[in-house]
């Protein structure tokens, strides 16, 4: 006999007035695919809905079946208009309004891509996370020192991580990984990316430019060539507005971010997740009331709860940042206030 087909799902979705619509769902749809299903009912756009099973958060990439619903189940629609934010987009026709929030949503779910295992840098013989902080470090210096945009940064130490995780390197070769990183990421990141011989120049010619095209290589063999992955740039725009940031507002959640990259564990959690709890962590220190509102549950797909260890780790680096050996992010951002304008 064949295999038994796969129950289907009779899913009852509530709103705060009551039932909204009966929805049979196959196991194997991602919520994704029920978001659909509900618009399909109730004119609501997939963008629009937050799907809520007891006090868990539902994200458009888990798989129906492999979350604990019961029989018959019900979900939660929670429906609000979080667009404010974003009005002031549609004639900005590279802000590309009317996709924003499907791409928003791609994003969320191709993260998973940039996303090494816990203790990826165990395995190595030769390098620890010390090692990596110190070269990240280095990596922001060199990033400020060629004026390059804020992707480039972060896709370059996803690079790095990356390869961390799938090739042993020597430590003779580590800083040869970082400049080809960042040389590989320029490519995708910048207009006019500096050349082989500028990274050369900034490695005080240890490398030369056919080490470090040898070690591009190396290093898009290793990746299969998928170099270019959802990063923490790819979030922090949209969901700094959406938080209602100001200069000085942002650039304390970018501080933040920023020194959560030197640090090894953050190469273990999902871009979106970083960003999230840089704002949550920065709206704490500033006082805003409340300090995670709907808005941000919605655009982030994070409840506070779930924030609460990366905010932890976050404000220790934080605090201890004045006092760390490692300062190119604190130079980095002093840099950038002391050109910021000032508040009235």
């Amino acid at each position: 006999e064949g295999e038994a087909e796969e129950e289907e799902l009779e899913l009852t979705v509530t709103g705060l007035d009551g039932v909204v619509c009966t929805v049979l769902a196959e196991p194997s749809w991602t919520v994704k695919r029920l978001k659909r299903a509900v618009q399909a009912a109730v004119q609501i756009h997939p963008a629009d809905q937050v799907l809520v099973v007891g006090t868990a958060l539902l994200r458009n990439c888990q798989v129906l079946g492999e979350i604990p619903l019961a029989r018959p189940a019900e979900v939660t629609l929670l429906k609000k208009c979080f667009s404010a934010a974003f009005e002031g987009d549609a004639p900005d026709m590279q802000k590309v309004s009317e996709y924003a929030a499907d791409v928003h949503e791609h994003l969320f779910e191709q993260e998973a891509a940039s996303v090494v295992r816990a203790g990826h840098i165990d395995g190595q013989a030769e390098i620890n996370g010390r090692m990596r902080a110190i070269l990240v470090d280095w990596i922001v210096e060199v990033h400020g020192a060629f004026r390059l945009r804020p992707g480039t940064l972060y896709l370059s130490v996803s690079i790095i991580d990356r390869y961390l995780s799938l090739r042993a390197v020597l430590r003779k070769e580590l800083q040869l990984l970082g400049v080809t990183a960042m040389f590989i990421a320029t490519k995708f990141e910048e207009i006019y990316p500096p050349d082989a011989k500028e990274f050369s120049h900034i490695t005080a010619y240890t490398y030369t430019p056919r080490d470090i095209t040898g070690m591009e290589c190396r290093i898009l063999a290793a990746l299969d060539f998928r170099v270019s992955v959802p990063t923490p740039a790819h979030f922090l725009d949209r969901l700094k507005r959406a938080n209602g940031c100001d200069a000085v507002h942002g650039g304390l959640a970018e501080y933040c971010l920023d020194l959560a990259i030197v640090d090894v564990r953050a190469a273990s959690r999902p871009p979106s997740l970083l960003v999230s709890a840089s704002l949550l962590l920065s709206n704490d220190v500033l006082g805003k009331q409340p300090r995670w509102p709907a808005a941000m549950v919605h655009h982030t797909q994070y409840l506070e709860a779930e924030l609460h260890d990366c905010v932890q780790e976050l404000r220790a680096l934080l605090e201890a940042a004045p006092g760390a050996p490692l300062q190119a992010v604190r130079r980095k951002h002093q840099i950038a206030a002391s050109m910021a304008p000032r508040r009235q």
